[in-house]
């Protein structure tokens, strides 16, 4: 098996338990919000444009069923950490990326994210 493989499914091995901490209420569905936090417990981390889609495709109160499709749909779609570190080897110093530069990135482009996250 390739180390790609092993790397997508380890997230997928404990899809039930993501979901049923996710599932406050424990109604069987999850809240639009508590889809996103599921998916990114999961692994998936979903571009703001790929949650949009799931949640047109899957519906934004999946049942598990739902969900367990959701998350491999995305994670077929996650960068492998071989194409992070290609297109991250122009700011890397001796393989390292400098926490700042690290932090700017994340904070400047694409799905922004705040310093908390």
């Amino acid at each position: 098996q390739s180390s790609t493989w092993a790397m997508a499914s380890a997230p997928i091995s404990n899809v039930e338990g993501v979901f049923a901490y996710c599932d406050r209420d424990g109604d069987g569905r999850l809240t639009k919000e508590e889809f996103l936090q599921a998916l990114r417990s999961a692994g998936a981390c979903p571009a703001s444009s790929d949650f949009e889609e799931v949640c047109k495709t899957y519906t934004t109160t999946p049942d598990l069923a739902g969900f367990r499709e959701a998350v491999q749909v995305l994670l077929k779609r996650r960068p492998t950490r071989h194409l992070l570190a290609d297109r991250l080897s122009g700011l890397a110093q001796d393989g390292l990326v400098d926490a700042d530069a690290l932090r700017f990135i994340a904070t400047n482009f694409g799905d922004k994210l705040n310093e908390v996250e």
